[in-house]
């Protein structure tokens, strides 16, 4: 079912871990993807372009994910249980749960939120 037929999604980064999950899911959902890498400025941008781009009927958002289990994970040095246990589902995201939110976020269900910013961290504290 191609629920993102004519859409089309930026996604930083999707060369690996989170960004290449959502890359295949919106793909699948029938999105052109056009894979863009930056930096935390984007979020701030998500609001400037949000008022830019209302009238043509376009929402811009972002998704903040929380601690995943991602090669870059790996490498950061920080404790997978510790992180894990800061969780109420004691566990580590998946790239697939950030992608399922991004689906989400640009569905048609999402329709009136534009410039916010998603946190998406498994109730992480």
């Amino acid at each position: 079912m191609a629920t993102l037929a004519n859409k089309v999604a930026i996604v930083t980064g999707g060369s690996g871990g989170i960004g290449s999950a959502i890359c295949d899911h919106l793909a699948e959902e029938g999105a052109k993807v056009v894979v863009h890498y930056g930096g935390h400025a984007d979020a701030a941008m998500s609001k400037v372009l949000s008022m830019e781009l209302g009238d043509r009927g376009i929402t811009v958002n972002t998704v903040s994910p929380g601690p995943t289990e991602t090669e870059m994970f790996s490498h950061s040095g920080d404790d997978p249980k510790a992180a894990a246990a800061r969780s109420p589902f004691n566990r580590l995201g998946q790239p697939e749960d950030i992608a399922d939110i991004v689906a989400f976020v640009v569905s048609e269900k999402c329709r009136w939120i534009t410039g916010h910013t998603f946190q998406a961290g498994g109730g992480y504290v």
